[in-house]
């Protein structure tokens, strides 16, 4: 049992905050705002379509996307677990960073009719955002149907 609580004192305050700082790092999406900045960031779209009267653009990627709202539900779960949370989050998250750079990741474009970015989808999910960001997502169409990751 000592040696247990020894681990965790050495072990638990090196990871604290570790996967929530890579879940917020990356490509800050929330500062495109139009379809030219989007195509100047991600070049030519995989797959364009439109559901209730919004455009959507679909890219493939292997960048880093920084997930504001997931970090900070990540950095809560730390501190409300007094860092242990980071034993079982931390690997996961390298786990998913791994996967997402090798394999790459899906991002949707939503669009209004001026061409201004309403909405984000990253891997079939909603992207949300802190701060100034938040106006998107907002105006996202009901139906998301087709989307292929």
């Amino acid at each position: 049992m000592r040696a247990t609580l020894l681990l965790l004192v050495a072990v638990v305050p090196h990871t604290m905050g570790c996967s929530a700082y890579i879940a917020g790092t990356g490509h800050d999406l929330s500062k495109l705002t139009t379809r030219e900045q989007v195509h100047a960031q991600f070049g030519t779209p995989v797959a364009t379509g439109a559901s209730e009267s919004r455009d959507y653009e679909q890219f493939k990627t292997r960048q880093k996307v920084a997930e504001a709202s997931r970090a900070q539900t990540q950095g809560m779960a730390a501190g409300m677990s007094l860092g242990l949370w980071e034993l079982v989050e931390l690997p996961l998250e390298l786990a998913q960073l791994a996967g997402r750079t090798l394999q790459g990741q899906s991002l949707r474009f939503w669009y209004d009719s001026q061409g201004t970015v309403t909405a984000i989808d990253l891997e079939g999910k909603p992207l949300y955002f802190l701060g100034a960001g938040q106006r998107l997502n907002k105006a996202r169409p009901q139906s998301r149907s087709g989307f292929a990751p």
